[in-house]
Order: C-alpha cells, then structure tokens, then sequence
C-alpha cells in the first residue's frame, strides 16, 4: 500500500511572478495528454542502457542533450521508486514520475517536454500546476523551477540551460526542501495564443541554491553538488479569474524572467523622458513593471535607483532633472505595492561614480 503523503501549498503567481490571494474557477480540462507520467510504451528499467528513461514515455521527451530521469513502480533498481537514482518516494498518484538534475559545478540543465492536447487561446489565463520533491541524495535546494509554454518545439542541442524569449519562475522566495512530501505548485499565466508545448525545467543559468543538511550524502553518479527533483501530476487547465481578493492582475506574458543579477548598475533604454522634464513617458511602464514584478515575487530582492549627471550640470541642475526622474521612477514603483523599505532612492548630485566606458547620464539600478 503506497504511503499517504501530505502536501504544502505554494503561494499562487501570476506568470510566477505575481503574488496574490488567488480567486479562479475551472473551466476546461487538462490539456496535459499524461500528466502523471503513466503512459509507457516500456519499463524504464528495459532497454535503456547509457540513455534517458524518458524515452520510455509515450508523450514527454527530453528537449536538450542531457538524461531526465523516468521511475515506476513497475521498474527496480535505479528505475523503480526505492532508493532511485534521486532517492525514495511513492508517487503523487498512480505509478510513476519524472526526476531533473541540475549540476551546480557544471553547466548541465535537465528538461522534460510534452505537446499540449489544445494551443492556448490568446487573453486567456490559465493555471499550471504541478508536484515537486526534493531528492534525497542531493543536499543543494533550490527555490525556482522553470515552465516554459511554447508556439514551437524548443530544443537546445547541448547540455546548457534552453534559451527561450520568456518562461515562467515558479517560484515563492522559499527553497523548496521537502524530501518526504509532495509540494504543490501553482502559477498563472495568460496566452499570447498559439502555445502548443510545455517545458518544465531548470531555465534560469544564475538558479540560487541553499545547502540543505549537513553531512553530504551519497549523490547521483558521486557528484553530491547537484540539485534534483521528482516531479509528478502536472496540469494546464484554462480559469476565469475574478473576486474582490485580486490584488493585483496579469502582466505581459512578453517578461523575460532572468532572475537579476545582483550589485551590478544597469540602464533601460526604454526608459524615456521629455527633454528637461521629469516625468517619464507612458511607453516606460512596461520596463519598470517587470522591476516591480520581480519585487513582488522575491521579498529578497532590494531595488536601488540612482543616476550620473553630465559634467557641465550644476549640483541644481542635476538634482532638479535627473533626481527629480529618479523620484518619478520611486513613486511610481511604490505605487504597485512595493514596500518603500525595498526600492532604495540615492539623493544628490553624482549619485553614482562614473563610468569612463559607459554612458555619463541616466537612471541606473541596482539589485541588491
């Protein structure tokens, strides 16, 4: 009899980014054809030898070079599902699921992919869902696990993170450190119309890690600097979203979801003023708003806003311009709900040192 397994609840996002107290309906099926890793055209423990058990899927493959791992109950070994090639776990539901690997000393990212059984309806949202545990011959956790949905079939041909234009971070500022039980995740996302595949991995090259335990257990293939996780019981279900409880709604599915690199300046050019004056232009807002995103969904995360004047301003001159657009930019940030404390606005002139290979003027930022 399969042990019961209890389950944690993740915050619920809005493109993995939002957070919010969430309030949708159902209204359609999963359009995932195997969400529970159930349909095999063989046991992964047969004629697989030096290869991903994936390929013993009927609808998932592995996208890039590298060997996601597929384990049933009807598999022993390093297939089945005690003592693994990621440790020991009951599945969420029915026989099987999938395990990923990321290697922390090498650039090695592991991806499962499925075809959708219906492309996503542009303006419509949709909630993903899927179940996580954390591997038991690890000890790196990590707090993100990446979703891409796709018009076209990604593919990478070498062991290195995919790169796509956009992906959902599943991701609640926690590190997800559960070996016994399964954890559920959930984000919302709304179509650009047209998606037809799901990709569900490690996207994300700077993934921030948390060593778990003390003592390094046993590892996969004697490399105890990995990060693995079972996956099971995934979903894309369409959802009306609706309920005064939204706090906040979609954002342009267009983010590209890079997590920030940290105490390093950068500039956005789309960021745009009027000559002499301070307030920005409404074409500005979707820049700043990926910022204010990233805010939202990391509680970490410290945004700091400073700017370089030209040489021949005066101390007046500089701060009436370019402090007064930094201050356009604070308000504006602290207007989507940021805590003041968390978006850091440097006063005076030459706020910054300057650049000789840079620009000499601007707003600039910083993640701290």
């Amino acid at each position: 009899m399969a042990k019961v397994r209890k389950i944690s609840l993740s915050n619920c996002l809005v493109l993995g980014l939002v957070q919010l107290l969430c309030s949708y309906s159902a209204k359609a099926q999963n359009l995932v054809p195997d969400p529970g890793f159930e349909k095999l055209d063989h046991c992964p423990d047969k004629g697989f030898k030096n290869q991903s058990t994936l390929k013993a899927l009927s609808y998932w493959w592995c996208p890039n070079k590298t060997s996601p791992d597929c384990m049933s109950k009807c598999a022993g070994g390093m297939d089945g599902l005690i003592n693994n090639v990621g440790g020991t776990q009951e599945p969420y539901e029915g026989n099987s699921y999938v395990g990923i690997c990321h290697g922390r000393k090498g650039r090695y990212y592991e991806f499962v992919q499925t075809q959708l059984t219906e492309k996503l309806v542009a303006g419509k949202t949709y909630l993903i869902t899927l179940h996580i545990s954390f591997g038991d011959k690890v000890f790196y956790a990590t707090n993100e696990i990446g979703v891409c949905l796709s018009a076209e079939k990604i593919s990478e041909k070498s062991k290195g993170v995919m790169k796509v234009p956009a992906y959902v971070p599943v991701r609640t500022g926690n590190y997800y450190t559960d070996k016994q039980n399964w954890t559920k995740l959930k984000a919302l996302y709304m179509a650009g119309g047209g998606e037809a595949y799901l990709t569900i991995g490690y996207f994300n090259p700077y993934l921030e890690l948390q060593l778990v335990g003390g003592k390094k257990p046993k590892a996969i293939d004697g490399e105890a600097d990995d990060v693995y996780y079972f996956i099971d019981d995934v979903s894309v279900e369409e959802v009306e979203l609706g309920g005064k409880d939204m706090s906040l709604v979609p954002i342009s599915r267009e983010i590209a979801f890079a997590a920030p690199e940290k105490n390093k300046w950068f500039s956005i050019k789309e960021l745009q003023f009027i000559n002499g004056e301070t307030k920005f232009l409404p074409g500005s807002e979707p820049e700043l708003d990926k910022l204010s995103q990233l805010l939202l969904s990391d509680s970490s995360l410290k945004l700091e806003i400073g700017f370089r004047a030209e040489p021949w301003m005066t101390g007046k001159e500089a701060d009436r311009i370019h402090g007064g657009r930094c201050r356009s930019v604070y308000l504006y940030m602290i207007s989507k709900g940021i805590n003041p404390k968390r978006v850091v606005l440097i006063e005076g002139i030459y706020s910054r040192p300057p650049d000789p290979k840079g620009s000499n003027d601007g707003i600039e930022f910083k993640w701290n």
